[in-house]
């Protein structure tokens, strides 16, 4: 299994995962993802988006920068860390892979990495009806510190593990 940056040939595969997400999110009735809202890969954002890979099946990604300006706010909490931290987004892993762990061993990798860069924490925001993903979160340890708001002005529920 390898946590990588994603290549620029990959921008396809990439985005037919974000459009399988957002599929299925728009069947368990979450709007997450959907419309103009639907995650796109592109030579814009290409540097900031990983992979987890599997017998050379690319099998999860997410896109994780070093900060995030909705994230200067939190409503009904506050966060558990200091501003030394990654920003996780576009968490998606394959339909055909769902269930197996791969989100999880995905944030185990990004944690890894943050700490390797020197981070102190990891943040991530879902969506209040994303049950599953709060699933995972709990699962993996991180903490629901509060809500923030999007830059387009929707809430999202905020996370946040300290990984030092």
């Amino acid at each position: 299994m390898e946590y990588r940056k994603a290549k620029v040939d990959e921008i396809d595969l990439l985005n037919e995962m974000y459009k399988a997400g957002s599929e299925l999110l728009k069947e368990r009735g979450i709007d997450q993802w959907q419309g103009v809202n639907l995650p796109k890969a592109s030579m814009d954002n290409i540097g900031a988006i990983y992979v987890l890979e599997d017998d050379g099946e690319i099998v999860s990604t997410a896109l994780h920068v070093e900060h995030d300006s909705d994230y200067d706010k939190i409503y009904d909490g506050e966060w558990i860390g200091n501003e030394n931290y990654y920003a996780i987004h576009r968490v998606t892993t394959k339909s055909s892979k769902s269930g197996k762990g791969y989100t999880n061993k995905m944030f185990n990798e990004i944690e890894k990495l943050a700490l390797e860069n020197g981070k102190e924490s990891v943040r991530v925001d879902t969506h209040s009806d994303n049950i599953s993903m709060q699933k995972i979160l709990a699962k993996s340890g991180y903490t629901k510190c509060g809500k923030v708001y999007l830059y387009n002005g929707v809430p999202r529920l905020a996370y946040e593990k300290l990984i030092k």
